[in-house]
């Protein structure tokens, strides 16, 4: 049964009730920019329902998949089974790149769209253009216009996952702070081989400097190091 109240359209399933996802989804709850997502689905008179769950996913190489079902039917996200012995901070990246995925679904099959959604409808209809039968539209266009904000949802919540802990992965892996890069870099993983990667990825650095792909490159794989609690 739903741990939210009747009137709440995001919908836990019992594979996803209790778990560490679950705890770290809460967090992500009272971060601002993770909220106005949530909030969409939410309420009386809001049209889409959400539902969470963790199983078996279509493509077992992938952290998770958000799939629209159709009018009178939950947008529904399924975390991979396999995938979530991970740190807190990449299952924090997976719920938010999903939620992206599902705001997305929302916008787009609105029945009565607002003025922010039709802008958003004309913009993502550009990428159905140059992206045709490719299946990468959503993704170029969270590549293009959602990386900074996902970075500082992250940034938000980081410290929130293990308060208690949460240092021993600064002073182990960014002892002068931890840098924006390192949330933006998180951002980016699953965006790989879209137009904004791509051209990313082709930018080069001087000997001296570190080039933008070596960066994710080594913050993804600080990430992988960081702590599993949520508490």
């Amino acid at each position: 049964m739903p741990t939210l109240l009747p009137e709440d359209q995001i919908f836990k399933d019992p594979s996803f009730e209790g778990t560490t996802a679950d705890c770290i989804y809460e967090k992500l709850k009272s971060i601002e920019g993770f909220g106005g997502l949530a909030s969409k689905f939410e309420g009386l008179g809001t049209e889409f329902d959400v539902k969470l769950k963790i199983g078996q996913t279509q493509n077992n190489t992938v952290n998770a998949e958000t799939r629209y079902k159709g009018v009178g039917q939950p947008i529904e996200i399924t975390f991979n089974q396999g995938k979530m012995n991970r740190s807190a901070i990449q299952v924090g990246r997976t719920i938010v790149h999903e939620m992206v995925h599902a705001e997305m679904y929302r916008a787009i099959n609105a029945a009565n769209p607002t003025e922010v959604e039709l802008d958003f409808r004309e913009t993502f209809n550009a990428y159905v253009m140059m992206y045709r039968g490719s299946g990468d539209q959503q993704h170029n266009a969270m590549a293009n216009e959602w990386v900074t904000e996902m970075g500082s949802i992250l940034s938000d919540v980081h410290q929130q996952l293990d308060p208690a802990r949460s240092n021993s992965f600064k002073n182990l892996f960014y002892p002068n702070g931890i840098p924006d890069h390192f949330y933006e870099s998180l951002a980016w993983e699953g965006l790989e081989g879209t137009l904004a990667w791509n051209l990313m990825q082709n930018i080069t650095a001087p000997s001296t400097m570190v080039s933008p792909k070596d960066v994710i490159a080594q913050d993804l794989r600080n990430a992988e190091a960081g702590l599993k609690n949520c508490n």
